[in-house]
């Protein structure tokens, strides 16, 4: 049976503890990480490129193999699913993981049956490490009309992050996204990049603009099928760290069954996320 927890979460007793954040939850808004790129590293890559099959590419794909050996591009892997799914997500403290909740979920609007497993840094079949997942946040069970929710945090079986490191959150709303300008980087698996054997990133994307009435942002980083749960971050050069702002969740396609390529950006076609400021507080109080 439900039962009400003091802090307005609802846990249901399922196949792993399933919390459910009530869209009233509070959150503390926090001043912007600062955009400058001047100091800014890039992520380690290889200069193989995939075949492009079905993806929303604006323009010549600029994806890139991620080497994802060490922090903190260790701490973005794929997220298993019962059946043999997968979905991108990042470690984003010592034991949690970001992804998409409509990943988690089954048509029926349930959460699938079975077990939950986290591959960090997974490269074609070698991981920087695993680890079962015990417990669920989702902020919606119908991502599809209530996309604005269609995150989920992942409470792992043991502390991987001490061993391998993970990318911290940033709180940034849309309005603070929107004035944005810095440089903006995509990292996530996807279903046309080697199948979703290894990661990919991306970099001089940017936010373009928002779905009004929710708080969703437009975005034309890469991506595709499996790179739903993949994170959207900016270089913080006052903490010298990568901050991960927004959480992509879709492509925004109008219907059309397939994704778009080599195709100019527009509002209709365009890639959308989740700012981070649906997730922050919910992240720092469990990483407590």
């Amino acid at each position: 049976m439900a039962q009400l927890l003091v802090s307005s979460l609802v846990m249901l007793s399922l196949i792993s503890e399933v919390v459910f954040l009530s869209p009233a939850y509070a959150l503390t808004l926090l001043p912007p990480p600062p955009t400058s790129s001047s100091a800014m590293s890039s992520p380690e890559s290889s200069k193989d490129v995939a075949v492009v099959h079905k993806t929303n590419i604006f323009g010549s794909d600029t994806r890139r193999g991620l080497t994802v050996a060490k922090a903190p591009w260790s701490a973005i892997g794929r997220v298993s699913t019962p059946g043999g799914r997968h979905c991108s997500g990042t470690l984003v403290a010592r034991d949690l993981v970001l992804t998409a909740a409509h990943c988690l979920v089954t048509k029926q609007l349930t959460l699938k049956q079975g077990s939950f497993r986290f591959d960090a840094g997974y490269d074609r079949g070698r991981v920087a490490g695993s680890a079962r997942v015990k417990r669920i946040w989702l902020g919606t069970y119908d991502a599809y009309n209530d996309r604005e929710n269609d995150w989920a945090l992942l409470k792992l079986d043991w502390a991987l992050g001490d061993e391998i490191g993970w990318m911290p959150v940033g709180l940034m709303t849309k309005e603070e996204l929107l004035k944005n300008r810095g440089r903006l980087f995509i990292a996530g698996y996807a279903s046309d990049y080697y199948d979703m054997e290894r990661a990919f990133w991306a970099s001089d994307c940017t936010f373009r603009g928002e779905i009004r009435g929710q708080n969703l942002v437009l975005h034309d980083c890469p991506s595709t099928r499996g790179t739903s749960g993949g994170n959207l971050f900016i270089w913080d050069p006052g903490r010298q760290n990568y901050l991960l702002v927004a959480l992509h969740v879709a492509e925004f396609r109008h219907g059309n069954p397939d994704s778009y390529v080599n195709i100019p950006y527009s509002d209709r076609t365009a890639n959308t996320a989740i700012p981070s400021d649906k997730f922050f507080q919910l992240v720092n109080r469990m990483a407590q």
